[in-house]
């Protein structure tokens, strides 16, 4: 375990939990303006810093660990209510051995980010954005009510999620790695089932209700989903 100062002493630490040290040096590098970047080889060793430090501000994991897989961490933190934001790692010779589609699937289902190795730092760039810039969390309660109301997937529900955050569909598809057709498909259900007749009244909406500006934002559905 390595805890390595940040040039410019932000507030926050990430943890980047990576065995191959290269790529430990380029996330580390990408995330030089944090005050702290903390680096675990193994997946035991993450668990063993997550379960005594304060919350990181976000996690950069490699998947194929020297004890685990690293998205299978991330999937049994998020069961533990775990949400910190992560971002999947691995090369492509990997993802090309294994079922490319289940893997991105799953990181999805995970609600992680992912790229592939080595990291860019316009890659590690985008994930900081998300962390640090996250949805209120009166937009999350509000988006969550409403998507009960309006009976929507979890798939759905998390598309609504970042477009109350100002993605549309390109941004979206790029934050889930998801094809631009899945996702314009999750917007069109939600615009049907909302009632609206356009995506951005949809988020409009939700921002206000958040706001406190009116309290009910939505017809109830015209018909059954």
């Amino acid at each position: 375990m390595v805890v390595r100062s940040g040039e410019r002493g932000g507030a926050g630490y990430f943890v980047v939990i990576e065995d191959e040290r290269s790529d430990a040096v380029a996330a580390v590098a990408a995330l030089a303006c944090w005050g702290a970047v903390v680096i675990a080889e193994t997946c035991a060793d993450a668990r063993q810093w997550l379960g005594r430090r304060e919350v990181p501000v976000g996690l950069i994991v490699d998947q194929c660990l020297p004890d685990g897989d690293g998205l299978r961490l991330v999937m049994d933190l998020r069961q533990a209510g775990n949400l910190t934001p992560a971002l999947i790692t691995t090369r492509l010779s990997v993802l090309n051995a294994q079922a490319p589609r289940l893997l991105v699937n799953l990181a999805y289902r995970a609600s992680a980010g992912f790229a592939l190795k080595p990291l860019e730092a316009a890659d590690v760039a985008a994930f900081v954005s998300t962390c640090t810039h996250p949805v209120p969390r009166s937009r999350r309660a509000v988006v969550a009510r409403n998507a009960g109301r309006w009976a929507l997937t979890p798939a759905e529900t998390t598309v609504l999620t970042l477009l109350v955050h100002g993605l549309r569909c390109d941004g979206i598809a790029a934050r889930l790695a998801r094809s631009r057709h899945t996702v314009q498909q999750h917007l069109n259900r939600i615009r049907e089932k909302s009632g609206f007749s356009k995506l951005d009244d949809v988020a409009d909406a939700l921002i206000d209700e958040a706001d406190g500006l009116y309290d009910i934002v939505v017809p109830p559905p015209t018909s059954a989903p």
